[in-house]
């Protein structure tokens, strides 16, 4: 099992994206399961949305993904800055997937002090 924070992964992807990104396809090939957490609650650039696109396409149906969010469907094409490609990565994502919904109530904010 392997967690990342998206936005963090993103910005590993932008930085190296020469020699990163089939090194990371590799490296998380490896793993059962992929923990992505909070999508959209921080935009990254139109190349970090691709890369990320790019990683998730090649890791289809080889690893386990949970990905974490509050953010519904519809708005994340304001995250990834492309409709097209956002649509066709929610489509790999929901293929052969189990989505739960959890409420919209704050797990935080219903148990602050």
């Amino acid at each position: 099992m392997r967690y990342f924070n998206v936005l963090d992964l993103v910005n590993h992807l932008e930085k190296d994206r020469d020699s990163s990104e089939d090194k990371m396809v590799g490296q998380l090939s490896r793993y059962d399961l992929l923990i992505l957490d909070e999508p959209g609650y921080l935009p990254f650039s139109q190349k970090g949305g691709a890369l990320l696109f790019n990683l998730l396409s090649h890791l289809h149906e080889k690893v386990s993904l949970v990905l974490t969010t509050n953010l519904v469907f519809a708005k994340w094409g304001s995250v990834f800055g492309d409709e097209t490609m956002t649509q066709a990565l929610i489509d790999r994502l929901l293929h052969r997937c189990e989505l739960i919904e959890t409420g919209n109530e704050s797990f935080r904010f219903k148990n602050r002090c």
